[in-house]
């Protein structure tokens, strides 16, 4: 074959490969359409943990997570969960038995007279420098009665460290770094240095200080750094009522504490893309602010604890919009019985569309409980 005619089969290949790639590569709006729709018409297995159920290995607990809300967008998605936690009854939760998830750093308080009010500073909460001096908590040395045997308080008997938590993630003992740990986000202070880390987790999250909070109140915040580069100022410092612990003894009603926690205000991307959350004068979540225009607005209503002396809130509604969609409304129902933490509950979840979970776990907070109804009527 000449080379005119060699040349003339290589020119027709290559156009005719060229053509083929392009029609292969081409695609209409009307077919990327289809393809989300066949997306959301399939029906998906439920995987191993349909109901959000999750069970502790070392201790046998059982633990349910559920999403009531979430909003992708650009950036990082809103979302609305829940927890339900059968080991721990005495926090007053904002769904009750089941707790509101969202960003935090928390830790137990209690002050040196081990009581509620006029017992001086308050661990960790009067603490201006509660992170640059991370510390175990102290022991609590009280009279009783008139005795002349006090009664000591060390902090393992009050006390439970200090827990990073982030939805979806659980939580994480945060813990002081050890000098032979060298890795650490290279992150500019603001004076012309680099940030210090002397806070760490097992899964390698690092946390430096903040000067101040953002709520006014005195003293540091905390910077989170995730392990892949988010972002997070825990600097909204608040607390939440929690049951007194006591030993045995006649005259004495136990140890006074409070749950310290240093929300969320701000989480930021590697992008720059970000979410603002703000709070009310109660200290309780109000709204989470995307950068890109999504929001989440909750509205509480009051509630009395059982077995806490302050009163509390409890969400009531949930809205999201967006500036490209009309506005949706979750809707929070609760029991009425108030004589006991298990009959405290949340009862059902209302979706926009009308559907609706309802929930019975109050047999799951008793030592001998092992049943609970969980179902999802329309």
């Amino acid at each position: 074959m000449s080379n005119k005619k060699w040349k003339s089969v290589l020119l027709f290949g290559v156009l005719f490969a060229g053509s083929a790639l392009a029609q292969t590569a081409s695609i209409t709006p009307e077919e990327e359409l289809g393809k989300k729709v066949r997306a959301a018409g399939e029906v998906q297995p439920l995987g191993e943990s349909p109901f959000g159920e999750s069970i502790n290995l070392y201790d046998g607990t059982v633990s349910f997570r559920q999403v009531d809300i979430e909003q992708p967008g650009l950036g990082l998605p809103i979302q609305l969960a829940r927890t339900y936690r059968t080991d721990d009854s005495m926090r007053a939760s904002k769904f009750l038995d089941w707790e509101l998830e969202a960003p935090h750093i928390e830790t137990l308080s209690a002050n040196a007279n081990g009581t509620e009010d006029g017992g001086g500073p308050w661990f960790f909460l009067n603490d201006a420098s509660r992170c640059s001096n991370f510390r175990q908590a102290p022991s609590i040395v009280l009279s009783s009665g008139g005795s002349p045997v006090p009664i000591f308080y060390l902090p393992g008997h009050w006390w439970n460290g200090y827990q990073l938590a982030i939805p979806g993630l659980g939580s994480q003992d945060l813990l002081l770094r050890d000098s032979s740990n060298t890795a650490s986000p290279q992150m500019p202070s603001g004076g012309g240095g680099v940030r210090n880390f002397h806070i760490v987790t097992k899964q390698n999250w690092m946390v430096s200080c903040l000067a101040n909070t953002s709520n006014g109140m005195a003293g540091e915040g905390f910077l989170v750094v995730s392990p892949d580069g988010i972002k997070y100022w825990m600097d909204w410092l608040t607390y939440k009522p929690y049951r007194k612990v006591g030993f045995a003894q006649p005259g004495f009603g136990g140890v006074a504490r409070r749950v310290a926690m240093m929300m969320v205000s701000r989480v930021e991307d590697r992008f720059g893309n970000s979410l603002s959350y703000s709070y009310d004068a109660n200290g309780d979540l109000a709204s989470i602010q995307a950068s890109d225009g999504r929001k989440l607005v909750l509205s509480y209503e009051p509630w009395q604890p059982y077995g806490v002396s302050q009163p509390s809130t409890r969400i009531r509604t949930a809205v999201l919009s967006a500036n490209d969609a009309p506005s949706r409304t979750w809707t929070y129902t609760y029991s009425s019985a108030q004589d006991s933490p298990s009959n405290q509950r949340l009862t059902a979840v209302v979706q926009p569309d009308g559907s609706a979970w309802s929930f019975n776990l109050g047999a799951l907070r008793f030592t001998g409980g092992r049943r609970a109804d969980y179902q999802v009527s329309q």
